[in-house]
């Protein structure tokens, strides 16, 4: 599998991954970036002129992608943490600031709270605030459901990971994203089963969804909802 990222004028930065198992050319918009798949010996003047004619429905879902993913005021996305947009005087850059019970993101006069930097500001800010909350969390959590459910696994790590919640390797490996404790308790107990699951079965086949409704029963139901959440 190949993979090449481009800048597409209007468009931004496309990934487009080449494989063997792709017979047609497919489009996605995740996390606010185009992400293009197809066969080997499709050509780039090819890929490009497919991004063309969609180009439309492209910029439709970029801008629906885009402001999704937008924090806003009052937003809590940590555990008693509240984030809070202020409009500075003067021309400072905008700092995310660690204040009581939340993050204070503090941004000039000529920007906006939904400029792209200033976003970026709040999603720093969010970081130790997660970080601090998984650690003290999640690998308890992970070893009581372990326990419960007679799961057994390698390790565990925590990372802030952009594209995904968490992922089990064949020896049992398990890593979490720290971004999980913006999500509610059910949610992230969703995620720890799924990912003691694959302990069992790797892939995501019949007999890992045996596995994983057998300790989660509406497992199919809640992994819709997971993927109305955003990682940023």
């Amino acid at each position: 599998m190949k993979k090449e990222i481009i800048v597409v004028e209007g468009i931004g930065e496309v990934t487009i991954v080449s494989s063997p198992r792709s017979r047609n050319i497919s489009l996605r918009v995740v996390a606010g970036e185009l992400k293009v798949s197809k066969p080997r010996l499709v050509s780039r003047p090819a890929t490009l002129s497919f991004i063309e004619k969609n180009r439309s429905w492209i910029v439709e879902k970029l801008a629906e992608s885009s402001q999704s993913r937008l924090i806003h005021d009052s937003d809590i996305l940590a555990p008693n943490t509240i984030v809070r947009f202020k409009e500075a005087s003067g021309d400072a850059e905008p700092e995310g600031i660690k204040v009581c019970g939340g993050i204070e993101v503090t941004y000039p006069s000529y920007l906006s709270w939904q400029d792209k930097i200033v976003q970026e500001a709040a999603v720093a800010s969010l970081v130790p605030v997660w970080r601090r909350s998984a650690k003290s969390y999640l690998p308890k959590r992970l070893e009581e459901l372990a326990r419960i459910h007679s799961f057994e696994f390698s390790t565990v790590r925590l990372k802030n990971i952009h594209t995904r919640w968490g992922s089990c390797t064949s020896t049992g490996n398990i890593n979490l994203n720290i971004q999980l404790m913006k999500l509610d308790d059910d949610l992230i107990d969703h995620v720890l089963l799924h990912e003691l699951s694959h302990t069992k079965a790797l892939n995501h086949g019949k007999d890992f969804w045996r596995v994983f409704e057998s300790v989660r029963p509406g497992a199919r139901q809640e992994r819709k909802q997971l993927k109305q959440m955003i990682i940023f």
